[in-house]
């Protein structure tokens, strides 16, 4: 069993905060360097930062990741960064959804999130973010058990402690 998902890193929120702290120093940089004469320098400076910091933010966001379950482990990849988890090391699996609010009135947005209890006392946490039709939802509110229904995470979970008792 095999999917790509999108995942978002624990680091985003402080990345995002970092960022605009760091502003600061890039503006009196940007200031040094068009006092000396070259109003362009100042100019690129500043745009650079704002495409990385656009750049690394969404990535940080988005980041393209996947699994792969076969009969023995799962393997999680995110950025081809690869995490094992053995399905003899795992004590417990948790699959939750979480309703994440938008901010300053922008719609929200459902996560599904899976943790890995390990018996060495290593939670392993992954969240993705499930994609929900508000339009329908306000229509037929069974729609949302539908969607949270067919979750990755959830098949997921299923599919390894099914292979992992018939082992």
């Amino acid at each position: 069993m095999s999917a790509k998902f999108k995942h978002q890193s624990e680091w985003a929120n402080i990345f995002v905060i970092a960022g605009f702290l760091g502003i600061i120093p890039v503006v009196f940089v940007g200031e040094i360097i068009s006092d000396s004469g070259s109003k362009s320098g100042a100019v690129l400076l500043l745009l650079g930062y704002f495409v990385i910091f656009l750049g690394i933010s969404l990535l940080l966001y988005y980041l393209p990741a996947k699994f792969t379950a076969d009969e023995k482990s799962v393997v999680f990849s995110i950025l081809g960064i690869k995490k094992c988890i053995l399905y003899s090391s795992i004590s417990e699996i948790k699959v939750t959804r979480e309703f994440i609010r938008g901010y300053r009135g922008a719609a929200g947005h459902y996560d599904e999130v899976i943790t890995f209890v390990c018996r060495d006392d290593e939670d392993l946490t992954y969240r993705r973010t499930i994609k929900v039709d508000f339009d329908k939802l306000a229509d037929n509110p069974e729609t949302l058990n539908e969607t949270f229904s067919d979750g990755i995470f959830l098949k997921l979970k299923e599919y390894i402690e099914n292979n992992f008792q018939a082992a």
